[in-house]
């Protein structure tokens, strides 16, 4: 073992300068061809709009994943072969290994099977607002593997696109958040709707508010229940503040009208879609 060790160490000493300049030079041309594809991508996509500047954006992306890995892999076979390592036979080990942990990680390989076809069908792109698995957000980031989302709390979620069934994408200007209230029957809707009404006038006034707002009426009920829906279009970015606005003037009235909430909640377009039974 010692005697391995000093002849790598005596191989590092006389080569050390070889290998340095191999690292310099992978940098420098991965850097390179980073910028090359930068410009060359970047300026058309200057004069894209929408969602064709959001797609390009994201196969940028990929594109530069992929360089990244590439010189990696050519870096350290390089480096390999100027360490006297035979390279031939530690690529044939490595497709040997390759294919044994390839059998026991379908998951990773359906993630980046999955990722591909949602790249080639343009199911969605970095900036577009998309519902999947049960989460609602703004695609910050879309690679082979992972699709990663910014919520309307600023919480980051991280989904192996492997797991992605079903895609809702809500990349239009105009996002239609939601508030669900539920009271009891015994309350006059005539009532709950005239509070509601006014709740809205209440918020119309706020900036991020956009045209079309209104009080859906009694949507649904259950055993007891009734339950009305309140549409609330803004950006998507200002969703939240919207609809929480409107919900603290809406408990308040209703409060002072004696009315009592059973539960109150902020959605977006999917929680109208849902019955009386799961609100």
């Amino acid at each position: 073992m010692q005697a391995i060790l000093q002849e790598y160490g005596e191989t590092l000493a006389t080569k050390g300068l070889r290998i340095i300049l191999i690292l310099i030079c992978t940098y420098a041309a991965y850097r390179l061809c980073e910028f090359i594809v930068a410009r060359v991508g970047g300026v058309p996509m200057g004069h894209l709009g929408g969602k064709r500047r959001r797609r390009g954006e994201t196969l940028l992306s990929i594109i530069q994943h992929v360089l990244f890995a590439t010189f990696c892999f050519f870096g350290l076979m390089s480096l390999l072969r100027e360490l006297d390592i035979d390279t031939t036979s530690l690529l044939a080990g490595v497709s040997i290994i390759g294919l044994s942990v390839g059998v026991g990680a379908q998951s990773l390989v359906k993630d980046f099977v999955a990722g591909f076809f949602i790249l080639v069908e343009n199911q969605y792109a970095i900036g577009d607002i998309i519902r999947i698995k049960g989460l609602t957000g703004k695609v910050l980031e879309l690679t082979l593997r992972t699709t990663k989302l910014e919520g309307s709390d600023h919480v980051i979620h991280i989904v192996p696109n492997g797991l992605i069934d079903t895609v809702t994408n809500y990349s239009k200007e105009t996002y239609f958040g939601a508030v669900r209230i539920c009271v009891s029957q015994d309350y006059d809707p005539e009532k709950v709707m005239k509070i509601l009404n006014d709740s809205l006038a209440a918020v119309s006034g706020l900036k991020e508010l956009k045209p079309g707002a209104a009080v859906s009426g009694l949507s649904s009920m259950d055993k007891d229940s009734f339950f009305y829906d309140v549409n609330l279009p803004s950006a998507w970015v200002d969703s939240y503040t919207v609809c929480a606005a409107y919900q603290y003037e809406a408990a308040k009235r209703l409060y002072t009208a004696g009315i009592v909430l059973r539960s109150i909640r902020i959605g977006g377009p999917e929680l109208v879609k849902e019955n009386g039974m799961s609100a």
